[in-house]
């Protein structure tokens, strides 16, 4: 659910302004379907539900907050093209800063409608990749020897940054 656009929304501002190195994924499906199948923030203005009848509201775009909030690393992708979602994971969890992933999930008990922005068919009919995204792979970490007792080792990351780790002494 998209709680972010709506009780979340100030500390979705918040966490973006600060940029920590974080992954921010919004499941996104434009209604909230365990509080009576309520509209949630997201949902497209003119969506017809059966208990709560049309929209009246401008949906609030997850993205468009990001960026509005500086995010450093905005994507939106489908939940129905399992390929892209696990290529922007891997971008998202590489990056160095907050990175959001606004994944539209259809809810295909409550909001499943054929011309509903997020239902399942609209997903899959409007798929239209604007790139091809491949993460290349990084070289595992391997201490080569074993640290002995006390002992402290700098080990540099993927980043440039360095980690520093010790070998603690055994306690009775």
């Amino acid at each position: 659910m998209a709680i972010t656009a709506s009780i979340g929304m100030g500390q979705f501002k918040h966490i973006l302004r600060r940029n920590p190195n974080m992954l921010y994924i919004v499941e996104n499906n434009g209604v909230y379907g365990l509080t009576n199948r309520q509209f949630s923030a997201t949902a497209e203005v003119g969506l017809n539900l059966k208990h709560q009848g049309t929209n009246a509201y401008m949906p609030i775009d997850i993205c468009m907050e990001a960026l509005a909030s500086n995010a450093t690393f905005v994507a939106r992708s489908f939940a129905g093209n399992p390929k892209q979602v696990k290529e922007l994971l891997k971008a998202a969890l590489s990056h160095d800063g907050i990175a959001v992933l606004d994944i539209i999930s259809p809810c295909v008990t409550f909001n499943n409608q054929s011309n509903a922005f997020h239902s399942y068919a609209w997903g899959k009919d409007h798929e239209e990749p604007l790139h091809d995204i491949t993460i290349s792979p990084r070289n595992e970490i391997i201490l080569e020897e074993e640290m002995k007792e006390g002992e402290v080792r700098e080990v540099a990351l993927h980043d440039g940054s360095i980690v520093i780790l010790k070998n603690l002494e055994k306690s009775l």
